[in-house]
């Protein structure tokens, strides 16, 4: 004899496994969605560290440049 429950459970069970794969693949995604935006993340970092280094850098000479100008105009000739 035919056993309908236990088929629907077996079908029930079948859905819910069905369901929990589509769960897992889809938080799997999401993470390596995240990872790839936390190296975007820390690339746009690095850019920042190293322009506002570069900038630094830039400063630094432009003072040298006004001083020797000041000294310049102070003394006639540079430092």
């Amino acid at each position: 004899m035919d056993n309908p429950k236990g088929v629907g459970v077996t079908r029930a069970l079948e859905e819910m496994q069905d369901h929990v794969t589509h769960l897992t693949h889809s938080l799997e995604r999401e993470r390596t969605e995240m990872r790839r935006g936390e190296r975007e993340q820390e690339d746009t970092t690095r850019e920042c560290v190293r322009l506002r280094s570069l900038l630094a850098k830039a400063d630094a000479e432009l003072e040298v440049q006004r001083r020797r100008e000041l000294a310049f105009r102070e003394r006639g000739k540079y430092l």
